[in-house]
């Protein structure tokens, strides 16, 4: 699978600790005592990020060269399973349903003076002694302990608790209210910490009785004095500005954060970690989205992207009516026009519309009907398609849209991610399809065509009186029969198939990323983001069940079992299927689970047309010819390795689906491939 150029050396072994070095963009920490080679390590070849893209261009192998590490890991090494989906924790004495807690990536637990959380990232439960007075809260990346004068925080992507020191007077800034959040801020006195999710450890700075605070999901705000600064999940960072005055209307949520100072606004992208200032209006009309703000005066608009840290102005009158999703605000005009922001692009559209025009809209998509036309607007691309039809009925959800033509054809379907209608294969039946945020599904006379958002194309399945489950919340589309479970892995254009151990009615429950099907005495987990589907066979029946965004949890008498719907290998990225879409011009920020002992050889390029199945290691989805490869070790205190590209902002890169996908050795020389992430670079 993995060639890497060797230079082996007869240095001898010195124990020296754990070090850090940079590989290009990546930063990784390395062991003398256990690596392969110890001292053989010299990064003569920078990565290159466009690398892959630019070999697939030009059809030549981008494998990157890494001088001076001897692996000759496939044919030498012992072969071991990947980290299971299902972890058990097992309470003999019995178990509260009342104090589980299941939300996001996590599962928690507390009773008889301890508390046990699950994390879907490390596919393990963690516990530490409390006392009988702790409370807990969570969101969906980080949960809260607090003990008396101690307050501990334990984030998902690390899995670690982290103590803080706190006084009488320490306050949780986050209102309960926002489960999303990945800031989690305090504040104490004239002493602010913050902790992310993604990172795991507090930071501390001094602050003034007069400051001003705000967080919500992966920025935050401190306004004191001249001083203005924003803080960023994805790295865990500060990002300081120095102002004439205090600002105020502190606005915080996705990635986007914005405040006022006199006339002027400020912008603070928390996906790059940079500030851009721009002159703004007398009692502007605020109104914003996840990742996204728009300020408006009576004759002009100011657009904040999030994603790309600009903004953008466009003449607008006054405005009758919005709408707003995560990625765009649609505001239509008393003029009768229809204007666009869009966060992904950092621009504005316009259109003409009729004053019968009605306007639906979904995370990407603003679909305008308008007869005797159909427009269907892309907040990816920011453009228009037209159809010229009349519509009998439709549906839209996420990159989805699904239109019925009212002249009895087949139905036709749109995507966000390519921007463009595509016609439905010509057995499709007339019949409006079940959409979810990455597909929509298409009834057939022999079952169904599932239709992908990511490449616009339709993939057949039979399944004779098959029936489709999904919804527009929900990014999983699945379909089943009397003896199988077919899952849509729309990362890959193809169906999954699992048999039916039972011949009862099968429990279906679907939320965000992730399905839990009770199949007889077995729990089936399925999540869109890794494409992964595993079953466990109960001991007991379940009391409560409960499928989250990234993590799935039941409840029996004596056990809590969790499961995860994420990938080994993993990015901020979540688009399609749900939030935080990735735009060239940032850095990313990958994670990978591997335990500390451990190391990995970490690829990235375009996924396999033909995944191979390696005997012992699992399947390959990565294609070998255009894939950059990296070693990666795990930090010196975390069962992770971290990584970090700088991507640039290049229209080569735009619309690509990149994959990455581990080969991980063990401290006993054991290997296995991990299963495999998608990112979109938009």
């Amino acid at each position: 699978m993995i060639a890497i150029a060797s230079q082996h050396c007869n240095r001898a072994p010195q124990r020296v600790g754990w070090q850090a070095f940079p590989l290009g963009r990546v930063r990784f920490t390395y062991s003398a005592q256990r690596a392969v080679c110890r001292w053989c390590f010299e990064a003569r070849d920078s990565i290159s990020w466009p690398l892959a893209i630019v070999a697939r261009r030009m059809h030549v192998n981008s494998l990157l060269p890494i001088a001076g590490i001897s692996l000759c890991l496939v044919t030498a090494a012992l072969a071991e399973e990947a980290h299971a989906q299902w972890a058990d924790l097992s309470l003999p004495t019995g178990v509260l349903p009342g104090n589980v807690f299941n939300l996001g990536k996590m599962t928690h637990y507390l009773a008889n003076g301890a508390v046990h959380v699950y994390s879907a990232f490390t596919r393990e439960w963690a516990s530490m002694p409390v006392s009988a007075t702790a409370n807990t809260t969570q969101t969906n990346d980080w949960l809260l302990i607090r003990d008396g004068a101690t307050w501990t925080a334990f984030a998902a992507m690390r899995g670690r608790f982290e103590a803080l020191p706190v006084s009488a007077n320490a306050v949780l800034v986050n209102p309960i209210a926002q489960n999303n959040d990945s800031v989690l801020f305090v504040r104490d006195g004239f002493a602010l910490y913050a902790f992310s999710g993604f990172v795991g450890r507090w930071s501390q700075r001094s602050i003034g009785a007069s400051a001003s605070v705000a967080v919500q999901r992966h920025v935050g705000l401190l306004a004191d004095a001249s001083l203005l600064a924003g803080y960023d999940s994805f790295s865990g960072l500060w990002h300081d500005l120095t102002i004439a005055s205090q600002a105020t209307a502190l606005s915080c949520d996705g990635t986007a954060a914005t405040a006022i100072a006199g006339n002027t606004i400020y912008g603070f992208s928390g996906l790059r970690g940079t500030w851009q200032i721009a002159q703004g209006f007398n009692n502007p009309t605020f109104t914003r989205g996840d990742d996204w703000a728009v300020y408006r005066s009576g004759t002009s608009a100011l657009g904040f992207s999030g994603l790309l840290g600009n903004f953008a102005t466009t003449p607008i009158g006054p405005v009758q009516s919005s709408q707003t999703q995560d990625l765009f605000g649609a505001f239509l005009t008393s003029a009768g026009t229809l204007q666009l922001y869009s966060a992904v692009t950092g621009t504005w559209s316009i259109t003409a519309i009729s004053t019968a025009a009605s306007v639906r809209t979904a995370q990407a998509i603003a679909l305008i009907q308008d007869p005797p036309l159909i427009m269907a607007w892309s907040a990816v691309h920011a453009t228009f398609a037209t159809a010229p039809l009349l519509s009998a009925g439709a549906d839209l959800a996420g990159s989805v849209a699904a239109i019925l033509p009212s002249n009895g054809s087949a139905p036709i379907c749109y995507s966000a991610t390519t921007g463009r209608f595509h016609v439905a294969p010509s057995d499709a039946l007339p019949f409006l399809p079940r959409t979810t945020t990455v597909a929509a599904l298409l009834q057939t006379p022999t079952g169904f065509h599932a239709f992908s958002a990511r490449t616009g194309n339709f993939i057949s399945l039979t399944s004779v009186n098959g029936i489709a489950e999904g919804n527009s919340a929900v990014a999983p589309a699945l379909v089943w029969d009397s003896t199988t479970l077919h899952f849509f892995d729309a990362r890959r254009d193809v169906w999954l198939h699992e048999p039916r151990q039972s011949t009862y009615s099968l429990g279906i429950t679907l939320w965000r990323t992730t399905a839990l099907i009770f199949d007889g005495n077995d729990a089936i987990a399925f999540g869109t983001q890794s494409g992964a589907v595993a079953r466990i066979t109960l001991p007991e029946p379940p009391i409560n069940w409960r499928a989250n965004s990234e993590s799935l949890g039941i409840t029996t008498s004596h056990h809590l079992f969790s499961a995860s719907a994420l990938p080994e290998a993993l990015s901020q990225s979540q688009f399609p299927d749900f939030r935080r879409p990735f735009v060239g011009g940032a850095d990313l920020h990958l994670q990978l689970r591997l335990p500390i002992g451990d190391l990995a050889c970490f690829g990235i390029g375009m996924g396999n047309p033909s995944p191979v199945t390696l005997p012992g290691l699992g399947e390959l989805l990565l294609d070998p010819a255009f894939t950059t490869v990296t070693l990666a070790l795990p930090e010196a205190d975390s069962d992770r390795a971290i990584l970090q590209f700088a991507v640039p902002d290049s229209a080569i890169l735009r619309g690509t689906q990149f994959w990455c996908q581990a080969l991980v050795i063990d401290a006993l020389g054991s290997t296995y491939l991990t299963d495999a992430h998608t990112f979109l670079v938009l």
